[in-house]
């Protein structure tokens, strides 16, 4: 008996997928996105060309809503064709919303693309998504020279002594140089002295730190002035016993005598007494 054979089961004939929607705005990158997801769904359910434009159609909203309308309109009243298959509807759709300067630039922004401050990884993106959105088709050598040119130094020399069979192996070596960099340069060297201000004393606690800062010369002058000032002060006479002065600095040399008959006179004044 022969065994009865049932035609293959489509796994995606109940899969219910979501249009996504399109607002028409003059977000070029927006646009491509949309299209490239519309195309998947129309892959999914096997779409035929008449209703992939109805589909389509009924996720447009605000401004593409009344753009929408609009070409409809036009072409029926000049009785044109209606737009009947999704490459004319994309072809048109192209037109309104990919200015034509729009490849011009994205070859520019890819010859002029690094890395700069990002991750390996955003850039790796950065650059496929550039060449896919400008339809760049290149050999693998062309590519990996490429992406090499946009690094950063450090993991450029790094990369340049080993050889790559292929794209996806070269940006998977320079994650890892770049994480290599980052994680040494991340630890703490051990010959580096702590600052005095993060030295702990004995004691156990912190001691304070004090900049030192370089005293001004009117400073410096008017201390030595102070302290000047206080020697002289505590400076005293052996002689009058006063202060502020030496012995041999008194102002009166003179020696004052008072004899018995209360009459005052000077040692100079005194008579000299004869010889005997």
């Amino acid at each position: 008996m022969q065994e009865e054979r049932y035609p293959p089961r489509d796994n995606l004939a109940n899969l219910k997928l979501r249009i996504p929607p399109f607002h028409g705005t003059n977000n070029t990158d927006y646009y491509l996105e949309w299209e490239k997801k519309i195309e998947l769904v129309f892959v999914c359910q096997e779409y035929t060309e008449a209703n992939k434009v109805i589909v389509a159609a009924t996720e447009f909203y605000d401004y593409a809503l009344s753009w929408w309308d609009q070409v409809v309109t036009t072409k029926r009243r000049f009785g044109d064709d209606p737009i009947e298959t999704w490459n004319q509807l994309k072809n048109i759709m192209r037109r309104r919303f990919v200015p034509s300067h729009y490849h011009r630039e994205l070859h520019q922004r890819l010859r002029n693309l690094l890395q700069g401050n990002r991750t390996v990884d955003d850039y790796f993106k950065e650059m496929e998504t550039l060449m896919l959105r400008a339809d760049v088709h290149e050999e693998c050598e062309a590519t990996m020279s490429r992406f090499m040119d946009g690094l950063n130094r450090d993991i450029i020399d790094r990369l340049e002594v080993i050889h790559y069979e292929n794209l996806e192996k070269l940006f998977h070596k320079a994650v890892m140089f770049k994480k290599q960099i980052k994680s040494r340069s991340a630890k703490p060297s051990y010959n580096s002295r702590k600052p005095i201000y993060q030295r702990e004393e004995k004691s156990g606690f912190q001691k304070e730190y004090k900049p030192f800062v370089k005293p001004k010369v009117e400073e410096i002058s008017s201390k030595w002035k102070e302290k000047e000032v206080t020697r002289t002060r505590d400076l005293k006479c052996f002689k009058c016993h006063r202060f502020r002065h030496y012995a041999s600095e008194y102002s009166n040399k003179r020696i004052m005598v008072i004899r018995d008959s209360g009459e005052v006179e000077s040692e100079d004044e005194k008579p000299e007494e004869s010889e005997c």
